[in-house]
C-alpha cells in the first residue's frame, strides 16, 4: 500500500511521513496483540 502513496508531490511530504508512522505504529499494535495471543495459547 505504501507504493500507491509514493507519487505524492514533495510539498505533501509531512503528511506522507505521517502516514507512514501512522502505519508502522498499526503494525507494532498488531504484532504485539497476536505475541499477547499467541503467548496466552500456549499459558493454556
Amino acid at each position: 500500500m505504501i507504493g500507491t502513496w509514493l507519487p505524492i508531490p514533495d510539498t505533501k511530504t509531512g503528511t506522507l511521513q505521517r502516514l507512514i508512522k501512522k502505519a508502522t505504529f498499526i503494525c507494532v499494535i498488531n504484532r504485539i496483540t497476536v505475541t499477547l495471543h499467541n503467548t496466552t495459547l500456549h499459558l493454556l
